[in-house]
């Protein structure tokens, strides 16, 4: 994830204004397994389209560890649809749309893991 940092010259020299996320498509795939798997339903919330598919996350316990989850190779870290493996045999194609300057997640399934 990229951030944004801002800083302000003051009497004593640089000080911190500001430290954001960078949106991106990854940006709101990490944020939203992060909430998952600290079992923050509100903040996982916030990163999706539709409610549903907290709870349905949630079933396919990716907020537990199961193995690290990692961008499969040649996936466009800004891109609408990204691969993201999980432990040695998942794979989960994961769509976004964009929401004013951020990005939610409208749905995800099952994707063919054939490279790594």
């Amino acid at each position: 994830m990229f951030h944004a940092r801002r800083f302000h010259w003051s009497g004593t020299g640089f000080v911190t204004a500001s430290d954001e996320i960078v949106p991106s498509p990854y940006a709101t795939f990490v944020t939203f397994i992060t909430a998952l798997s600290l079992d923050d339903r509100d903040a996982a919330a916030k990163r999706v389209t539709d409610p549903a598919l907290v709870d349905r996350a949630r079933k396919l316990e990716w907020g537990r560890p199961k193995g690290a989850w990692r961008v499969a190779p040649e996936t466009d870290e800004s891109a609408g649809s990204m691969v993201f493996f999980r432990g040695s045999d998942e794979a989960w194609r994961v769509q976004f749309v964009p929401h004013g300057a951020d990005w939610r997640i409208s749905g995800f399934d099952i994707a063919p893991r054939s490279i790594e």
